[in-house]
Formats: structure tokens, C-alpha cells, sequence
């Protein structure tokens, strides 16, 4: 059994960016990966939290949300796929792979497959609606 008091407090995107949820004054709490592949995602040169860290070697900087949007075509489906695998990187994580879809017309999914220490290969998705990218994990951190 997970304790939840154990962790970092869960980050949820929303279309207004980026909240945590509380339970009884508690935050979930993410003891997986998910927050930092959320930050790895999202975290760009304008990231507020690259303010805090000394080393600009370890800034965040990720291209993905701006190689995500305009229109959908095969290519922009490849650029995305590459970004993520670029973007999604810590010393604990292996060699992540992605996979880009377009279901239907306006949406694009992605499925990251993310090795991480001491567990079998974790199974994130997202997808995109419209403008907003909403992360949708296999195991949400509200189920724990």
C-alpha cells in the first residue's frame, strides 16, 4: 500500500495551467514519475522554476508545447513523437520512447513509455484537445 503523505504533491494540468488537489488539507501526493515528466513536457525557457536552479545546465527548456500545436499533419505527428523523447529526460529514467496519433481530426494523442527504477516500463498519456494538452495517466496519482 502507497502512503499518501509520502511524495511530491501531484501537479494536474488544466487549460489555465497547472494546479494541485487537496484532500482533507492534504495534496496528493505523486510518488512516481509523473511530475517530472509533466515538468520535463511543459517546462520551458520562460519556466518561473529555472529561476531557482543555479546551474543553467539543468534549466528547463522543452520545445514540445510549441512543436505541438498548429495544424496536423504526419510530419508534425513525427516532430511531436521526437520532441517528447528529447524533452523527457532525468538521470533516473531510461530511453523513453513515444508514440503520436491522430484519432480524430482535432486531437492527437500521445503514449509515452517511460523505464523507470525498480518498475516496469510506466505507460503515460496525454492528448491534446484543441489548444489544451491534459495529462491523462494510466495510474493517476488520485487513485493511490
Amino acid at each position: 500500500m502507497t502512503n499518501r503523505f509520502q511524495g511530491d504533491p501531484k501537479i494536474y494540468l488544466t487549460e489555465n495551467g497547472a494546479t494541485l488537489k487537496f484532500v482533507s488539507g492534504q495534496p496528493v501526493m505523486d510518488q512516481g514519475i509523473e511530475n517530472q515528466v509533466v515538468l520535463s513536457l511543459f517546462g520551458g525557457s520562460g519556466w518561473w522554476g529555472n529561476s531557482l536552479i543555479d546551474d543553467k545546465n539543468r534549466h528547463l527548456n522543452s520545445d514540445f508545447e510549441d512543436t505541438a500545436n498548429g495544424a496536423i499533419t504526419k510530419q508534425k505527428l513525427n516532430d511531436i513523437k521526437q520532441s517528447a523523447e528529447r524533452n523527457v529526460k532525468s538521470d533516473i529514467f531510461g530511453q523513453i520512447e513515444a508514440i503520436a496519433n491522430n484519432p480524430i481530426s482535432s486531437n492527437i494523442t500521445l503514449d509515452l513509455y517511460v523505464p523507470s527504477p525498480g518498475k516496469d516500463i510506466e505507460v503515460l498519456k496525454l492528448s491534446r484537445n484543441y489548444q489544451n494538452w491534459i495529462n491523462q495517466a494510466d495510474s493517476p496519482a488520485y487513485a493511490r
